[in-house]
């Protein structure tokens, strides 16, 4: 999945976007923006348990 941060500065005050699977999250630092994408990125790549559906959840 694409993790993308877009600076927005149309708006009254500089905006950063994070974007990714239809969504968006703004913050107004680019520092915070970052941090976000970033632990967003590791947290998809991470790896996941395959689901077992002999096993109740």
């Amino acid at each position: 999945m694409s993790v993308k941060v877009e600076h927005s500065p149309n708006h009254a005050e500089a905006l950063w976007t994070v974007r990714f699977a239809n969504q968006s999250v703004q913050f107004r630092h680019a520092q915070s923006a970052h941090e976000y994408a970033a632990k967003l990125k590791e947290r998809i790549d991470a790896a996941h348990p395959y689901p077992n559906p002999s096993q109740p959840s």
